[in-house]
């Protein structure tokens, strides 16, 4: 029988999941839908959304550590669900932040990020149901496309940082 966290954590789980496959969808298919028209699109609001996603980035990717550390004194359902809030939080500042539809480098950064989401909010849906060969293959793509789009930001925020440096 399952506990409510681990009801809430199930429910998160196809939450991330189906919000990452919407997503994904919707830039194959339908690219004016990730134009945002409202959200502003200065600069400010860009450096803030982009300052953001980047410490939850740092966040989610040392994670593990993290968990590890505190593995004594708090229950790893617990921690996996803080994981799974970020990685949404995560998703939807970059919604804010993807003002147009990216292209050439910033596709690729963002088809990475989605498959980041689906790998691990996936494997979190499926755990019980796929062999534990296929859970490690899961969670080594999920945490390999993790660091990847952790060193595709970082390029990103250099290739920022030349770019408004020619302009002024």
């Amino acid at each position: 029988m399952q506990t409510q966290r681990q009801k809430i954590y199930f429910h998160l789980s196809c939450t991330a999941a189906s919000l990452a496959l919407i997503l994904y969808i919707s830039l194959l298919i339908m690219p004016a839908s990730m134009r945002l028209p409202n959200y502003p699109n200065s600069d400010t609001f860009m450096q803030i959304t982009g300052y953001l996603q980047l410490t939850l980035l740092l966040a989610l990717v040392s994670f593990h550590p993290i968990k590890q550390s505190l593995s004594s004194s708090v229950s790893m359902l617990s921690l996996n669900i803080i994981h799974a809030l970020l990685g949404m939080s995560f998703m939807m500042l970059n919604i804010f932040h993807v003002t147009k539809l990216p292209s050439g480098y910033l596709l690729i950064l963002h088809l990475v990020l989605h498959l980041t989401v689906i790998s691990g909010a996936g494997l979190l849906v499926l755990k019980s149901y796929i062999s534990p060969q296929l859970r490690n293959i899961t969670l080594n793509l999920h945490i390999a496309s993790s660091f990847f789009t952790l060193a595709a930001s970082l390029v990103h925020i250099y290739f920022v940082y030349v770019y408004t440096s020619t302009v002024q």
